[in-house]
Parts: structure tokens; sequence; C-alpha cells
């Protein structure tokens, strides 16, 4: 009865996992093997216990601040209304960092994998199909959209799963962990956390689970736990595989060639792999758009944007198209200023990073306020986390004290903008 379209904890896990496992894992272990070498594959269980305190903060708000709007209903019924809306709009310009890291790494794929020099010599052209290919799909009925992700998400799992698979017959005992390298562990902060995104979207489906809200942690928390295990897995096969400086000078994507197969069928595994991880790395930015369409869409719907009438408006398949078009203009425009990794990585950390803070300082309030000292202590260590994890995305970005400010500068620029459309919304001056 009561158990009824209702999602069973496995089955919630694993749609955790999928939406966690992305494109950061086929493209994060070749930087951060060319930083930490041998130690490298450390790397995956160290963000998971440094990040631990956020993602049990994070799992509990849906608990304690029921209702739909994810970080906005959060910070709004935590803090207040400005706070709600700073946390979700620096979401949204999060996942337009996001987006524009997939940009630039399919675009990498396409060249210096697949051989595709057009793709290289016409940059803002493949951005322009590309925006526009994912834009024009979003539009789609919401299942024929799940049923293209479910598609993907087999091509997805495919390398990582027979990478691991291979490891019993490719242990290289001849690679010698370099432990002095282990501080280093530190500059791969930002790669790898990336690659975690996710686990906060699954925060949300606490009233599809059959055993409520209150399940929402642990599934969260085995998800988390699963995911570090299979990213540490692929990570140190792959190396093994391929050898630490192979692996950081050609990434995993690679790794088929280095299996001594005979020709024929090593080139048809590794164009196999190439093209299912070109395909995940497009089904990422499929799914990046499709989330940062909905979080605008939730602003726009709840008249918190000036021009909240004309962005509202939907197609015969209820999708918000001037939503659509609207951050199909943003994105190329991101991609446009930022055409470097690191950036767009480091924007992607540092604006879903405040969202989090927002929240945790929400969460700190509720516990004060209820005299909850443990869960308090909790919070405050996810806080620390989450300041050091904005600190080295801050670094990472460039060594240049100016550069950083001018690269980071569509984070401030986007809050700025976001702040002057709220104020000029019509909701804002409605006086009772």
């Amino acid at each position: 009865m009561s158990g009824r379209g209702k999602i069973g904890f496995w089955s919630a896990v694993l749609m955790n996992i999928n939406i966690i496992v992305g494109a950061g894992i086929l493209f994060s272990p070749a930087p951060m093997a060319a930083l930490a070498g041998s130690v490298s594959f450390l790397a995956w269980g160290f963000v998971g216990l440094l990040v631990f305190p956020v993602i049990w903060c994070i799992a509990q708000a849906p608990r304690l601040f029921p209702g739909e709007g994810g970080f906005y209903n959060y910070c709004t019924k935590g803090i207040n209304p400005t706070a709600g809306f700073i946390a979700q709009w620096a979401y949204l310009l999060g996942y337009l960092g996001t987006a524009t890291t997939m940009l630039i790494v399919i675009r990498d794929a396409l060249v210096n994998k697949l051989g595709c020099s057009f793709v290289g010599e016409h940059p803002l052209l493949i951005n322009t199909l590309l925006i526009g290919v994912f834009t024009l799909l979003n539009m789609l009925p919401a299942d024929k959209i799940g049923k293209i992700q479910s598609i993907a998400t087999v091509l997805k799992m495919a390398p990582l799963l027979l990478a691991i698979g291979l490891l019993p017959f490719f242990f290289n005992t001849a690679i010698v962990y370099d432990l002095t390298k282990v501080p280093s562990l530190f500059m791969t902060l930002p790669l790898a956390i990336y690659a975690f995104w996710g686990f906060e979207a699954c925060a949300s489906i606490g009233g599809l689970l059959k055993d409520g809200p209150q399940s929402v942690g642990r599934v969260v928390l085995t998800a988390f736990a699963i995911t570090v295990a299979l990213y540490t897995l692929f990570h140190f096969s792959v190396m093994h595989i391929m050898g630490v400086d192979a692996l950081a000078q050609f990434g995993p994507a690679v790794f088929p060639n280095y299996l001594g197969f005979a020709p024929g069928l090593t080139q048809g595994l590794a164009s196999g792999i190439l093209v299912a991880i070109v395909f995940s790395y497009m089904n990422s930015l499929f799914g990046v758009m499709l989330g940062n369409m909905s979080n605008f869409y939730l602003l726009v719907k709840n008249r918190l944007l000036v021009g909240s009438d004309t962005l509202s408006k939907t197609n015969s398949a209820d999708r918000p198209v001037m939503t659509a078009v609207a951050l199909a203009a943003v994105t190329w425009l991101l991609a446009f200023f930022i055409d470097t990794l690191n950036c767009a990585v480091a924007i992607t950390n540092v604006g879903v990073s405040t969202a989090f803070v927002f929240t945790l300082v929400a969460l700190l309030l509720f516990y004060k306020k209820t005299n909850n000292i443990k869960q308090l202590l909790v919070t405050l260590l996810g806080c620390a986390s989450c300041g050091m994890l904005i600190y080295y995305s801050w670094m990472s970005i460039d060594p240049d004290a100016t550069q950083r400010l001018i690269y980071a500068s569509p984070l401030a620029i986007g809050l700025v903008i976001g702040l002057a459309m709220k104020y000029m919304a019509p909701t804002q001056h409605v006086r009772k």
C-alpha cells in the first residue's frame, strides 16, 4: 500500500550513483597523475573523507526543511529569502561552469582522441552546435529525455567496469608508490571533487523513498561510498595498465592500447571506448544543461526574476523554451571567455560550494535553536571542509592573484546580475 510508487533503498542508491558518476572520472585521472604521480589514486579517498561532513549535513537538509525548491527552500526556511536566492543562484552559476568544462573536454576529446582537426580550428562553431543541439533535446518531453539518459548511462559505465575487471590481469608489481608525492594530493582536490558533484541532487528524493526522508542520509552516504570505491579502483586500474607517465600524458581513454591484444581487437576496443567516452561527455553536457534549466526555471516560476512572465513560457511538452534559450546564450558567452579547464572547474567548485555554505549556515542556525550540540559540531566541521575546498579551488585557477580575480569575475558579475534581476522582479515591489 504505502510502498506503491515508492523507491526502495538500493534502487535509490543506484539512482544516486548514476547521478554522481559523470565525465569527471574520465578526464581527471590524467592531470591528477601529473600532479601526484603513483599515489594520485588516493585522492579519491582523501576527498571522500574531506567532504564527508558536508555530504552528511546536506543529506539532512531535506528532512529538516521539507518542501520543493532545493537550496532555495533550505536557505529560505533556515535563514531568509535573500539567502535562499543567493544559494540557488550560486548553485546555478557553478553548474554553468560545469557546462563550460564539458565543452572544453568534448572539444579536446574530438581533436586529440578522435583526430577531428576541424573541431580545434573552429571552437566557437562547435560550441554553438553543441549548445544548440542539447538545448533542442531539452525541449523534448521528460520521458523521452529520460530514455536518452538511460542509454547514455550504459555507455558511461562501460569503460570503468572494463578497466576494473582487467586489474587482476595487469597488476604491475614494478610500480613504486612515491610517498613524497602525498602532499601533492591537496592540489588534486579541485579535480577530484569535481567528479563527485551530483550527490546533492538525490537529497530531494526523500518523499519518494519507501522509508521516507529519514533514509535520505543512508542513501546518499552509501552511494557516495560506492562511488569513492569505484573511482579509486578505476584510477588504480588504468594506472597499472598504462603506467603513471602514460596516464598523465594521454589520459585513461586510451588504456585499451596498453592491453597487448591483437592489433585488430585493440583497434576495435580502443575505438569503442573512445566513442563511449565522447558520448559520455556529451551526455554529461546534456544533463548539466537540463539541470541548469530546471534550477533557473525554479526561480522563474516563483517570479523571483525580472522578465519571469516571458521566461516562464513553455512548449506543448511543457518545457520552458525561453528559459532554455536564455541559458543557452549565457552558456555560450561563458564558454567564449573561459577556455581553460582549471578555471572552468574552479568556477564550478566555488559556485556549488557557496550554495553548500549557505545551506550549512541554515543548518547551524537550526541546530543552535534546537540545542543539538552533536549535529552543530558536525556542521561546523562541514563548514571547515567547504572552506578548504573553496581555498584550493581558488588557488588552482591561476598562480597569479590578478589572473585569479579576472577568471573568477564571471561568478561575481553573475551574482550582481542575479540580485539586480531579483530586485527588479514585480514580486519585490508588492506590499502587504
